[in-house]
């Protein structure tokens, strides 16, 4: 892979979303396992300094990197498509052979049914969906919102990498 501005920022942007995935999700089980507050409080605190260290070392020297061309903008902007296509499919998906159940009540004035004609309100609640694929709704909103993220980190890397090389690189 040649060594652009645009590419070592998204692969430092993949490193970074893939890091703070990697911390949230553990830290989360540790709590479902139990795990005492000052371990999962260490855990949140230690590991960013660890990536920090691993991203200083994936930190590109500067003066190596080239300018961007078309192809590379192009890998760039189907990398970010990928991204949300694949959450996008996968929030579609978790609408297969899934029913959309509300309940409605009588909301003023209470304690009336929702069929008489006292009732001067009704309020109808959806229920999330339910069915076999109902879990891949949540990981499709994840990846979709790691991929918006992504894209603001990736910018902010761009920037830094840019002018940087202007700054070194006569």
């Amino acid at each position: 892979m040649k060594r652009t501005i645009s590419r070592s920022a998204l692969q430092m942007t993949a490193f970074l979303i893939v890091w703070a995935l990697f911390i949230i999700y553990l830290a989360g089980w540790f709590i479902i396992w139990g795990w005492p507050s000052s371990v999962v409080t260490a855990w949140i605190f230690i590991l960013p300094f660890i990536g920090s260290v691993i991203m200083l070392r994936l930190w590109p020297n500067i003066k190596l990197l080239r300018k961007d061309d078309r192809e590379d903008w192009n890998f760039i902007l189907s990398i970010f498509v990928a991204i949300f296509t694949i959450g996008g499919g996968l929030v579609a998906f978790s609408a297969v052979n899934s029913q959309a159940t509300t309940h409605s009540s009588c909301f003023l004035p209470k304690g009336v049914n929702v069929t008489s004609p006292n009732c001067q309100i009704i309020e109808t609640v959806t229920l999330p969906n339910t069915g076999a694929f109902a879990f891949y709704g949540g990981l499709g909103n994840l990846i979709v919102v790691a991929g918006l993220v992504g894209i603001w980190v990736f910018a902010i890397f761009f920037a830094l990498l840019y002018l940087f090389h202007k700054i070194s690189v006569p």
